[in-house]
Protein backbone atom coordinates (compact mmCIF):
# COMPACT_ATOMS: atom_id res chain seq x y z
CA UNK A 1 0.00 0.00 0.00
CA UNK A 2 1.38 3.55 -0.86
CA UNK A 3 1.96 5.78 1.71
CA UNK A 4 0.20 8.88 1.98
CA UNK A 5 1.55 12.17 0.51
CA UNK A 6 -0.09 14.53 2.82
CA UNK A 7 -0.37 14.05 6.67
CA UNK A 8 -3.53 16.49 7.90
CA UNK A 9 -3.07 17.17 11.48
CA UNK A 10 -6.34 18.43 13.17
CA UNK A 11 -6.46 18.99 17.10
CA UNK A 12 -9.91 18.50 18.39
CA UNK A 13 -10.84 20.09 22.08
CA UNK A 14 -14.72 19.82 22.40
CA UNK A 15 -15.32 20.33 18.70
CA UNK A 16 -18.56 18.52 18.38
CA UNK A 17 -20.07 21.85 17.02
CA UNK A 18 -17.63 22.16 14.40
CA UNK A 19 -15.83 19.21 13.65
CA UNK A 20 -18.38 17.60 10.74
CA UNK A 21 -17.87 20.17 8.90
CA UNK A 22 -13.81 20.58 9.43
CA UNK A 23 -13.27 16.46 8.33
CA UNK A 24 -15.67 17.12 5.06
CA UNK A 25 -13.51 19.36 3.77
CA UNK A 26 -10.37 17.11 4.16
CA UNK A 27 -13.19 14.41 2.61
CA UNK A 28 -13.44 16.86 -0.65
CA UNK A 29 -10.01 17.05 -1.59
CA UNK A 30 -9.27 16.80 -5.35
CA UNK A 31 -5.98 14.88 -4.34
CA UNK A 32 -7.04 12.03 -2.64
CA UNK A 33 -2.99 10.93 -1.00
CA UNK A 34 -3.75 12.10 2.75
CA UNK A 35 -3.99 10.89 5.81
CA UNK A 36 -5.64 13.11 8.53
CA UNK A 37 -4.50 12.12 12.16
CA UNK A 38 -7.79 13.80 14.59
CA UNK A 39 -5.88 14.14 17.79
CA UNK A 40 -8.53 14.16 20.89
CA UNK A 41 -7.29 16.31 23.38
CA UNK A 42 -9.07 15.24 26.36
CA UNK A 43 -12.78 16.35 24.64
CA UNK A 44 -15.98 15.85 27.21
CA UNK A 45 -18.56 16.55 24.72
CA UNK A 46 -18.75 14.10 21.59
CA UNK A 47 -16.18 14.51 20.23
CA UNK A 48 -14.50 11.21 20.01
CA UNK A 49 -18.18 9.61 18.79
CA UNK A 50 -17.80 12.05 15.63
CA UNK A 51 -14.09 10.98 15.27
CA UNK A 52 -15.04 7.57 15.48
CA UNK A 53 -18.03 8.03 12.96
CA UNK A 54 -15.67 9.34 10.45
CA UNK A 55 -12.71 6.63 11.16
CA UNK A 56 -15.51 4.33 10.32
CA UNK A 57 -16.33 6.13 7.45
CA UNK A 58 -12.79 6.35 5.78
CA UNK A 59 -9.63 4.47 6.90
CA UNK A 60 -7.64 7.41 5.94
CA UNK A 61 -8.87 9.12 9.26
CA UNK A 62 -7.12 7.82 12.46
CA UNK A 63 -8.10 8.81 16.03
CA UNK A 64 -5.17 9.35 18.95
CA UNK A 65 -6.29 10.08 22.10
CA UNK A 66 -4.71 12.00 24.77
CA UNK A 67 -5.55 13.92 28.22
CA UNK A 68 -6.05 17.42 27.70
CA UNK A 69 -2.54 18.85 26.86
CA UNK A 70 -3.64 22.04 24.31
CA UNK A 71 -3.00 22.63 21.03
CA UNK A 72 0.59 22.69 20.34
CA UNK A 73 1.17 19.57 22.01
CA UNK A 74 -1.46 18.35 20.52
CA UNK A 75 0.16 18.96 16.60
CA UNK A 76 3.51 17.86 17.95
CA UNK A 77 1.90 14.56 19.10
CA UNK A 78 -0.17 14.46 15.73
CA UNK A 79 3.45 14.63 13.75
CA UNK A 80 5.63 12.48 15.62
CA UNK A 81 2.90 9.37 14.27
CA UNK A 82 2.16 10.83 10.87
CA UNK A 83 3.52 8.92 7.39
CA UNK A 84 3.14 11.85 4.97
CA UNK A 85 6.09 13.81 3.54
CA UNK A 86 4.00 16.68 3.71
CA UNK A 87 2.37 18.59 7.14
CA UNK A 88 -0.97 20.41 7.14
CA UNK A 89 -2.11 21.36 10.32
CA UNK A 90 -5.64 22.25 10.63
CA UNK A 91 -7.51 23.15 13.55
CA UNK A 92 -11.39 21.27 14.12
CA UNK A 93 -13.33 24.67 13.91
CA UNK A 94 -11.48 25.61 10.17
CA UNK A 95 -12.00 24.00 6.92
CA UNK A 96 -9.85 23.59 3.67
CA UNK A 97 -10.48 24.05 -0.02
CA UNK A 98 -11.29 20.84 -2.14
CA UNK A 99 -8.09 22.10 -4.21
CA UNK A 100 -5.76 22.84 -1.30
CA UNK A 101 -3.62 19.40 -1.39
CA UNK A 102 -3.46 18.98 -5.20
CA UNK A 103 -1.91 22.88 -5.85
CA UNK A 104 0.59 22.47 -3.04
CA UNK A 105 1.46 19.03 -4.28
CA UNK A 106 2.36 20.79 -7.94
CA UNK A 107 4.59 23.31 -5.84
CA UNK A 108 6.32 21.07 -4.27
CA UNK A 109 7.26 18.99 -6.54
CA UNK A 110 9.24 21.98 -8.55
CA UNK A 111 12.85 22.03 -7.87
CA UNK A 112 13.61 23.85 -5.89
CA UNK A 113 11.39 22.72 -3.92
CA UNK A 114 9.57 25.30 -1.28
CA UNK A 115 9.97 25.23 2.34
CA UNK A 116 6.67 26.07 3.18
CA UNK A 117 3.44 26.42 0.78
CA UNK A 118 -0.26 28.29 2.11
CA UNK A 119 -2.56 30.30 0.18
CA UNK A 120 -5.15 33.07 0.20
CA UNK A 121 -7.95 33.11 2.98
CA UNK A 122 -11.36 33.94 3.93
CA UNK A 123 -13.08 34.28 7.45
CA UNK A 124 -16.50 32.54 7.66
CA UNK A 125 -19.18 32.27 9.92
CA UNK A 126 -19.77 35.74 11.76
CA UNK A 127 -17.46 37.41 9.60
CA UNK A 128 -17.56 36.38 5.99
CA UNK A 129 -14.63 38.27 4.18
CA UNK A 130 -11.19 38.43 2.68
CA UNK A 131 -8.35 37.23 4.81
CA UNK A 132 -6.25 40.08 3.75
CA UNK A 133 -2.76 38.77 4.83
CA UNK A 134 0.51 40.88 3.36
CA UNK A 135 2.21 39.31 0.89
CA UNK A 136 5.64 37.33 2.33
CA UNK A 137 8.28 38.58 3.67
CA UNK A 138 11.19 37.22 5.62
CA UNK A 139 12.44 40.40 7.36
CA UNK A 140 9.00 40.90 8.12
CA UNK A 141 8.32 38.00 9.66
CA UNK A 142 10.83 38.69 12.45
CA UNK A 143 8.43 41.66 13.44
CA UNK A 144 5.04 40.29 12.56
CA UNK A 145 3.65 36.76 12.01
CA UNK A 146 1.45 37.30 8.50
CA UNK A 147 1.48 33.48 7.54
CA UNK A 148 -1.75 31.29 9.22
CA UNK A 149 -0.93 28.40 11.04
CA UNK A 150 -2.86 25.81 8.19
CA UNK A 151 0.40 26.10 5.36
CA UNK A 152 2.41 23.16 4.40
CA UNK A 153 5.50 22.13 5.10
CA UNK A 154 8.09 18.91 4.96
CA UNK A 155 8.13 16.45 8.11
CA UNK A 156 11.55 16.37 7.69
CA UNK A 157 11.90 19.97 7.86
CA UNK A 158 9.88 19.58 11.22
CA UNK A 159 12.29 17.31 12.83
CA UNK A 160 14.79 19.62 12.37
CA UNK A 161 13.16 22.17 14.81
CA UNK A 162 11.84 20.88 18.22
CA UNK A 163 8.15 21.80 17.41
CA UNK A 164 5.70 23.92 18.58
CA UNK A 165 6.27 25.94 21.65
CA UNK A 166 3.94 24.33 24.49
CA UNK A 167 4.25 27.17 26.65
CA UNK A 168 2.98 29.65 23.56
CA UNK A 169 -0.45 30.58 22.84
CA UNK A 170 -2.69 32.92 21.12
CA UNK A 171 -0.71 32.09 17.67
CA UNK A 172 2.35 32.60 19.00
CA UNK A 173 2.87 28.88 19.05
CA UNK A 174 3.22 29.26 15.28
CA UNK A 175 4.80 32.39 14.82
CA UNK A 176 7.84 30.68 16.56
CA UNK A 177 7.69 27.37 14.70
CA UNK A 178 8.14 29.86 11.47
CA UNK A 179 11.05 31.18 12.86
CA UNK A 180 12.36 27.74 13.64
CA UNK A 181 11.51 26.57 10.18
CA UNK A 182 12.36 29.15 7.82
CA UNK A 183 15.14 30.37 6.97
CA UNK A 184 16.17 33.77 5.02
CA UNK A 185 16.65 32.58 1.46
CA UNK A 186 13.76 29.70 1.83
CA UNK A 187 11.01 29.75 -0.90
CA UNK A 188 7.91 30.38 0.51
CA UNK A 189 5.03 30.19 -1.84
CA UNK A 190 1.31 31.45 -1.73
CA UNK A 191 -1.06 29.80 -3.87
CA UNK A 192 -3.00 32.94 -6.10
CA UNK A 193 -6.30 30.99 -4.52
CA UNK A 194 -8.29 30.30 -1.57
CA UNK A 195 -8.50 27.49 -0.20
CA UNK A 196 -8.15 28.06 3.64
CA UNK A 197 -11.39 29.51 6.05
CA UNK A 198 -11.00 30.60 8.99
CA UNK A 199 -14.17 30.60 11.43
CA UNK A 200 -14.47 33.58 13.27
CA UNK A 201 -16.91 33.35 16.48
CA UNK A 202 -18.94 35.68 17.59
CA UNK A 203 -17.49 35.18 21.06
CA UNK A 204 -13.69 34.55 19.53
CA UNK A 205 -14.21 37.54 17.85
CA UNK A 206 -13.92 39.55 20.74
CA UNK A 207 -11.70 37.68 22.45
CA UNK A 208 -9.29 38.48 19.54
CA UNK A 209 -9.84 42.14 19.72
CA UNK A 210 -9.04 42.14 23.19
CA UNK A 211 -5.89 39.74 22.82
CA UNK A 212 -4.77 42.18 19.68
CA UNK A 213 -4.79 45.10 22.22
CA UNK A 214 -3.31 43.29 24.47
CA UNK A 215 -0.26 42.30 21.90
CA UNK A 216 0.13 46.05 20.85
CA UNK A 217 0.42 46.95 24.20
CA UNK A 218 3.28 44.60 24.73
CA UNK A 219 4.84 45.97 21.51
CA UNK A 220 4.58 42.35 20.23
CA UNK A 221 2.13 42.07 17.06
CA UNK A 222 0.46 39.11 15.24
CA UNK A 223 -1.58 39.47 12.19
Amino acid sequence: MDLPLFSIIVPCYNQEKYLKETLNSVLSQSLQSWECIIVNDGSTDSSEYIIDEYCKKDSRFKKLNQRNQGLPASRNNGIKIAIGALILPLDGDDRIGNRYLELAEKEFAKKPQPTLVYCKAEYFDAKNELWDIPEYSYEKLLFVNHIFCSSIFKKEDYLKTSGYDTDMRFGYEDWEFWLQLLRKDDIVIRLDSIQFYYRQRENSMITFIEDKKKRKRDGRLYF
